[in-house]
């Protein structure tokens, strides 16, 4: 029985994203500040979600973790809380979502003034426990799809 190496390389990477997201994460915990915890926080979300956006196709590798495969074994609040954290990449952070950045412009006599609400990540109300809960499961995911095709070759 052949294995499939692409599915192989894809989950190896993306156990590599989830181990810097959990290290992120430890940096969050560890530190006070503000702007540090945002920084670190938005990096981990970034780490969190980069297995399951669209990367540069390869010959060696499929382009993004199938999504069945390691939403599958999540349970109802793990897959709310990922659904979660893959709308605030997509709306705040990769990109800019009118709803959660709004901005608009008013007229004050000969001046155009732009007015907008800052996005702030630590507003979002992110358990962070439970993001590093998830982010951990998602790596004992990949692993199990690794073994799962290792095992092809004993067949």
């Amino acid at each position: 029985m052949t294995i499939d190496r692409k599915l192989i390389n894809r989950a190896y990477l993306s156990r590599h994203d989830f181990e810097e997201c959990n290290k992120f994460l430890d940096g969050f915990i560890e530190r006070n500040k503000d702007t540090i915890k945002e920084a670190l926080l938005i990096s981990a979300l970034v780490a969190y979600a980069r297995p399951f956006s669209e990367n540069k196709e390869h010959p060696k590798i499929i382009n993004k973790i199938p999504l069945e495969k390691v939403t599958k074994p999540l349970g109802p609040e793990e897959r709310k809380l990922h659904n979660k954290l893959m709308t605030i990449r997509n709306q705040a952070i990769a990109h800019s979502v009118f709803d959660k950045k709004p901005t608009g412009s008013i007229i004050q006599g000969v001046a155009l003034v732009q007015q907008s609400k800052p996005y702030n990540i630590l507003a979002e109300s992110i358990d962070i426990k439970e993001m590093k809960d998830l982010s951990e499961k998602m790596i004992t995911i990949c692993d199990d799809i690794i073994c799962n095709e290792q095992r092809k070759l004993e067949l």
